[in-house]
């Protein structure tokens, strides 16, 4: 691979950044077993530009587009069977492509006194997304990698901080958005659409210099991937740090 990247800003408030790289890999399957013997080569060009403007001493509003590639992972690629459980096997797919992803980010960013803000509007464009898929043959479910036809996600992403008291800070985040998948496996299309949120709010107190406590709860309404949609989910954690010693000795509960 080789990268080029050049920076250069326009006045005091616009600055900019345009980048290039070209891939080349090759991929070589060989196997006795199931007599394959193939190689393929591949050239991918990916160019990425940026720019942020300064809207003033604390407030910036930024762009990115981009062109990425996500090459399968080994264990996705083994053509064998492998136990999870008793009733559950892998099975990776040794002809899956790399998925090619088009990113656009639109953020905005402010820095106040006693609050930070961040808000990214996003969009992702997949092809060849790379999907886990499962299937059930003589009562045993069989998972494998397929790619799908394409896979597109936009949304917004906010996450606010805030300093209320000196021994005090909350985090909110919450990312909405609307994600669909096209793609077919065993002949049966795997279509799945929706509107989802994960959000959480993160607590943070020191009312001491050697004590911290920390409370976070999660909520993720459905998701929606191939094949399946997952149920509205939620969950808390609470831990406590102390430090005792002058800080050699630390107890944590979570």
């Amino acid at each position: 691979a080789a990268y080029a990247m050049f920076a250069s800003r326009i006045g005091k408030k616009f600055t900019y950044k345009v980048g290039l790289r070209g891939e080349f890999s090759t991929v070589t399957l060989d196997s006795k077993h199931d007599e394959v013997n193939e190689r393929n080569d591949d050239f991918f060009l990916a160019p990425n530009v940026s720019g942020a403007y300064k809207l003033s001493k604390n407030q910036q509003l930024s762009m990115a587009l981009s062109l990425r590639i996500g090459r399968p992972t080994y264990p996705q690629l083994i053509p064998y069977m492998s136990m999870v459980d008793a009733m559950t096997y892998e099975q990776g797919n040794m002809y899956l492509l790399p998925e090619k992803t088009s990113k656009l980010d639109l953020t905005y960013n402010i820095k106040g006194e006693k609050f930070n803000l961040f808000a990214d509007a996003y969009f992702n464009y997949t092809t060849d997304y790379i999907s886990q898929v499962t299937e059930i043959v003589d009562s045993l479910l069989i998972t494998t990698y397929i790619n799908t036809a394409y896979d597109m996600k936009s949304g917004l992403d906010l996450s606010l901080k805030i300093f209320p008291l000196e021994w005090m800070t909350a985090t909110l985040s919450a990312n909405t958005f609307y994600v669909m998948t096209k793609g077919v496996f065993d002949g049966a299309d795997i279509d799945n659409e929706g509107w989802s949120n994960n959000s959480n709010i993160l607590l943070d107190f020191i009312p001491r210099k050697t004590t911290s406590m920390q409370l976070q709860y999660f909520i993720m309404t459905p998701q929606y991937y191939p094949q399946l949609t997952t149920s509205f989910t939620h969950k808390m954690n609470v831990g406590v740090k102390q430090k005792l010693m002058k800080g050699a000795l630390t107890l944590s509960l979570l």
